[in-house]
């Protein structure tokens, strides 16, 4: 068996290693208060925020790049391309900065979406979202 085929075989379950990963970290930072402040309105509204905006600078940057400077930078046969990749940020550019780009536009196909390749950080943010009511729910039942 070759290294490249073992690498890329194994690209397949990098996503969900690295979702389970981040639940972990996330559910373990969040636990680590007391339990009697674990569900505070101060203690959620710190971990929210620290949750939205670790990746809406990274995200804003990005579209910035993606609007103002690369169209800067090319131009070549192939730089078309880039003309249909950027046509659907024009109309979805805002989803990006509301962690929803994963699911809206909810009809057409993958390549509908404003930046698809950048999937991965609404799904952990949407996790990291909801993780709070999850862990009140299982320590309420337990």
């Amino acid at each position: 068996m070759s290294w490249a085929f073992v690498n890329v075989s194994a690209a397949l379950y990098c996503p969900a290693a690295l979702i389970f990963l981040a639940g972990f970290l996330n559910c373990f930072s969040f636990m680590k208060t007391e339990k009697t402040e674990m569900f505070t309105l101060k203690n959620l509204k710190q971990y929210y925020l620290k949750r939205i905006f670790r990746f809406l600078p990274l995200v804003a940057l990005s579209l910035v790049l993606l609007f103002c400077t690369v169209p800067l930078l090319g131009s070549g046969p192939v730089w078309y391309f880039y003309d249909d990749l950027l046509k659907p940020c024009r109309n979805f550019w805002w989803t990006n900065l509301l962690f929803i780009n994963n699911m809206i536009p909810f009809e057409g196909n993958y390549g509908d979406k404003c930046m698809p390749w950048a999937w991965f950080i609404p799904v952990i943010t949407q996790l990291s979202l909801i993780l709070p009511i999850y862990l009140y729910l299982l320590l309420k039942c337990v």
